[in-house]
């Protein structure tokens, strides 16, 4: 049985989760539902449309993985990727997960709110700061839409893996 999900629907102020599964389960059982799961690729592109009767793309070799979900339509940079390692601990398995934007996001999205805080600060110091509620903006949008479409999307991911996680426990037994 899965022991825990750690905090399962809290929310992620920065946009960066680990993540611990622990399930009793055989480590090759929990690998090869993985992988079943996967439409193999090594390396991201920026867009992750296909054509795939699979959810997700990605990969996983001698117990690490990497991969995220397949867009059927439309384009999201929010989605992001889970990466981790499977490892026997004792007698049981655990999964030690991160999940976190692409890398081009995550820079994008630092880079882009670094700039409009300090257009903030020069507003705001400036005598004729007329236009700093403007910049305010600049740096709490889209800080907020990349977390919320974070959290949406790692918590599709978190459920997902508990239910390839709890697939094998219930089909095992």
């Amino acid at each position: 049985m899965i022991d825990k999900i750690n905090a399962e629907y809290d929310i992620s102020v920065i946009p960066f989760e680990k993540l611990t599964l622990t399930s009793t389960r055989d480590f090759d059982l929990i690998q090869s539902s993985i992988r079943q799961r996967l439409e193999w690729t090594e390396t991201f592109e920026l867009t992750s449309r296909k054509k795939s009767f699979r959810k997700y793309e990605g990969w996983i070799k001698n117990g690490e993985f990497k991969f995220r979900r397949i867009l059927k339509s439309g384009r999201n940079s929010f989605i992001p990727i889970v990466s981790g390692r499977i490892y026997q601990d004792n007698e049981r398995v655990k999964i030690d997960t991160k999940i976190e934007f692409q890398r081009f996001t995550s820079i994008f999205l630092i880079v882009f709110i670094s700039f409009a805080l300090i257009m903030f600060i020069l507003n705001t110091s400036s005598i004729r700061s007329n236009n700093s509620g403007f910049s305010l903006l600049l740096v709490i949008v889209p800080y907020i839409v990349s977390v919320v479409f974070f959290n949406i999307e790692s918590r599709n991911l978190k459920n997902d893996l508990r239910e390839i996680i709890l697939f094998i426990d219930e089909n095992s037994e």
